[in-house]
């Protein structure tokens, strides 16, 4: 009979992973992660919602919906901040930012993009009277009159 000893203790899933290894989230744009963060929000929304419908409830009058409505938003928005979530914000972050772009690289040029998208819109949003100075009238001329 082969006798197996057993004397290490288990050890965390926290504890085990490397402290080297730098994780891929970190190159995923903060609107991305909205995204995700939204949409598994409104998921665990939905799933309240459809767990409630299976309770009967007797006195079901306006005040009590919007309470209850309120209540479960609120219980969807705990299971989305405790302990990461459901798990499905990874998940959809793998659908919409593929892990091909989580790198320095490609970080770096969607924030210039992002950048020259910004500045190309301000631009394009000013009022002509700011960017004609011969169209702006002054303050004095209106306020005299």
């Amino acid at each position: 009979m082969i006798e197996i000893k057993n004397s290490h203790q288990p050890v965390p899933i926290s504890q085990n992973r490397s402290k080297n290894v730098k994780s891929d989230l970190q190159y995923i744009p903060d609107e991305y992660r909205e995204v995700a963060r939204n949409l598994e929000g409104e998921f665990a929304k939905y799933m309240v919602d459809q767990m409630n419908k299976t309770v009967e409830r007797n006195h079901d009058n306006t005040t009590n919906k919007i309470y209850r409505d309120l209540l479960d938003t609120e219980r969807a928005n705990m299971m989305t901040k405790t302990n990461n979530g459901l798990g499905l914000q990874k998940i959809i972050l793998d659908q919409i930012y593929p892990k091909r772009l989580r790198n320095k690289l490609s970080h770096q040029i969607y924030q210039q993009h992002m950048k020259s998208q910004n500045q190309r819109f301000h631009r394009s949003k000013q009022p002509e009277m700011l960017s004609n100075p011969n169209t702006a009238i002054s303050t004095k001329e209106t306020s005299n009159e």
